[in-house]
């Protein structure tokens, strides 16, 4: 239990408080459907509604108090601050005891990887029994939790990083998605170590501009490490990528980049790569070690090698990591083998950078004369810039594309695949582009096209186990289509 003048002393912000209210506060929350008696309701104005709104019904709920921006629902049980998320964020973390505060915390940032890396990791540093917060789920010590987001709202989130520390976990890994930032859910997380993957075009729908999307992810490098009270903060980096050498990074980090370029601080290489496994040689002050892994592709080299340097800082040796990173089996969704005869990947690439690079590794692994088989769809409800991007990416590097469905949502799945197809030339249709709005149709149809040594990709889903339909969640997983389809 705590104090509500207490969370607003400690705060150190300005606050405007009735003299009279000093409630006692259970917990907090911004979501109108948690509200019970002994909660701080706080009121934020979203893009998809007004918490403020909800004022009355958090009081008669059983709300002690409840938190505004707005001066025009000012009573004796409200609090007005100017920031609401700020105060979110400070208030979830406080009424936690600051979990974060309490063991070794690493935010994994960038459009792609983020989840390939916290998997990673977490074989990687299985000693300190790791937990991790990320897209697929919440998971420590053999204990799931499920997740709607990619990174969790500052109430739930610092509640789950009380029940990892109650599991004995040492290091929590955490992804950080740039809406994540940009809402400051994790403005309260004190991390030790930052890593960053890669930036290319997603969420400009959310964020409008590609200067805004920059802008949160050098946020998270440049003002988190200076909030933060950890000491020897690090931070790793994909020094091949512009917006990596782009950014200001706070003079309380220790940047290491890596890459294939010799000018990163670490510099990886491949040695061999196959559709069974890939070697790879990293050269990082003055060691040079060569690593085998299940995992294929010059993409997850980079994975590999961020969580690598990662796990170095946190310090566990080269050698822990060599026998570690060939004992990794792989990622849930992420160049998963679904068969192989004909070889059949499933993919999360959402994003026209990802499936370039994903397309790009099954053509270098592919056999002579054998062709590439694409089948992806584009997110209804989501940024229309990326469609006919996705289909130009994946017309130049695949000899056959099927262009289906993708979680449509509450828009008309035809009118998608028409954003999609709206730079292709119509003598590509039903030559080397096919279309069929089912996505089980449209699996099943490239692994008919397909002959015994080509590769089909399924792309966009990858670990989900769904399609959304009309605000509907429906069954369906790429990986039992495909075994569905080849009676394996």
């Amino acid at each position: 239990m705590f104090k509500l003048r207490d969370i607003v002393k400690a705060y150190d912000a300005e606050v405007f408080m009735p003299q009279g209210l000093s409630a006692d506060i259970k917990f907090v929350t911004s979501d109108s459907r948690n509200i019970k008696p002994g909660c701080l309701f706080v009121a934020i104005k979203g893009s998809a509604g007004d918490g403020h709104s909800y004022i009355d019904s958090a009081l008669s709920g059983g709300a002690t108090a409840v938190v505004i921006t707005d001066e025009l629902y000012k009573s004796n049980q409200t609090v007005q601050v100017k920031d609401s998320r700020r105060f979110l964020s400070f208030a979830a973390s406080f009424v936690n005891n600051k979990p974060s505060h309490k063991l070794k915390c690493i935010g994994v940032t960038g459009t792609n990887g983020k989840t390939s890396i916290s998997y990673i990791l977490e074989h990687l540093t299985k000693s300190l029994k790791p937990s991790v917060m990320g897209t697929v789920s919440h998971r420590c010590n053999g204990k799931v939790w499920e997740t709607k987001l990619t990174t969790a709202s500052p109430e739930s989130l610092h509640s789950r990083i009380n029940d990892f520390l109650n599991e004995q976990s040492q290091l929590c890994l955490m992804e950080v998605s740039s809406i994540a930032i940009h809402q400051k859910r994790t403005e309260d997380v004190c991390f030790d170590g930052y890593i960053f993957t890669n930036l290319s075009h997603d969420h400009i729908d959310y964020h409008k501009n590609w200067d805004n999307y920059v802008s949160c992810k050098e946020e998270f490098f440049s003002k988190y490490p200076d909030r933060s009270t950890k000491s020897l903060q690090w931070a790793v980096v994909n020094g091949d990528d512009k917006q990596a050498k782009d950014f200001k990074y706070s003079e309380k980090l220790k940047v290491i980049s890596y890459g294939f370029g010799v000018e990163n601080d670490c510099v990886c290489s491949v040695v061999s790569m196959s559709a069974q496994s890939t070697k790879f040689k990293i050269s990082y002050k003055s060691v040079e070690c060569t690593f085998e892994m299940a995992l294929i592709g010059r993409h997850n080299i980079y994975n590999m090698t961020a969580s690598i340097l990662a796990a170095l800082q946190i310090g566990i040796s080269f050698e822990e990591l060599k026998s570690s990173v060939k004992n990794f089996s792989g990622i849930p969704g992420r160049l998963e083998k679904a068969s192989s005869s004909p070889y059949a990947f499933v993919d999360y690439a959402h994003t026209d950078d990802a499936l370039v690079n994903v397309l790009k590794t099954l053509n270098a692994i592919k056999e002579k004369n054998s062709k590439l088989i694409t089948v992806f769809g584009c997110g209804g409800d989501r940024d229309k810039a990326k469609r006919p991007k996705m289909m130009n990416a994946a017309e130049i590097h695949s000899d056959v594309v099927v262009v289906t469905s993708d979680n449509p949502r509450t828009e008309n799945p035809e009118s998608i695949i028409k954003d999609i197809l709206s730079e292709t030339k119509k003598e590509d249709i039903d030559r080397s582009v096919f279309v069929n709005v089912d996505r089980r149709k449209a699996i099943e149809q490239a692994l008919l096209m397909a002959q015994k040594n080509d590769i089909v990709l399924i792309a966009g889903k990858g670990h989900e186990d769904y399609q959304e339909i009309n605000g509907q969640r429906e069954f369906f997983n790429d990986v039992l289509v495909v075994k569905e389809s080849l009676g394996l």
